[in-house]
Formats: structure tokens, sequence, C-alpha cells
């Protein structure tokens, strides 16, 4: 998320609070961008409230958030 936000400019997200069960866990370099592709729908999560910031990214994720960050 955050390649793509510089991408966009850096814009900065409206609602500062990411609502995961593991948000916490997110490094600080990335909140920002975090926050912001999670309220324009880009990063889903994995379902169940995880978002999982530490893991590791499928080649399939990663198609589905380019995707919808091309289709704003």
């Amino acid at each position: 998320p955050a390649i793509l936000r510089r991408y966009a400019g850096s814009p900065a997200a409206t609602d500062k609070q990411l609502r995961f069960t593991d948000a916490d866990e997110a490094g600080g370099y990335a909140l920002e961008a975090l926050c912001w592709a999670t309220e324009k729908g880009i990063v889903q999560g994995k379902g169940d409230g995880i978002l999982d910031p530490k893991g590791s990214a499928t080649r399939a994720e990663g198609a589905a958030m380019l995707m919808r960050f091309l289709s704003k």
C-alpha cells in the first residue's frame, strides 16, 4: 500500500484508525498508507478482522490490490 499511496501523490487518510484485530502489528512507517488503502477499499484484510501486516501478500492479493487501486 505504501508504494500505491506514494504513486497517488501521498494523500492523507481521513480515518486514522485501522479496524483490524492485529492492527497494532503494523509498523509506524506503514500506518498512514494502510489507513489510506483501507479507507479506499484497496486493502481489505484477510478476513475475520485480520489484516496480517507482517505477513507476505500472495501474487493474487497483490494483483487484487493493484486492480482496486486502478479502478478508483
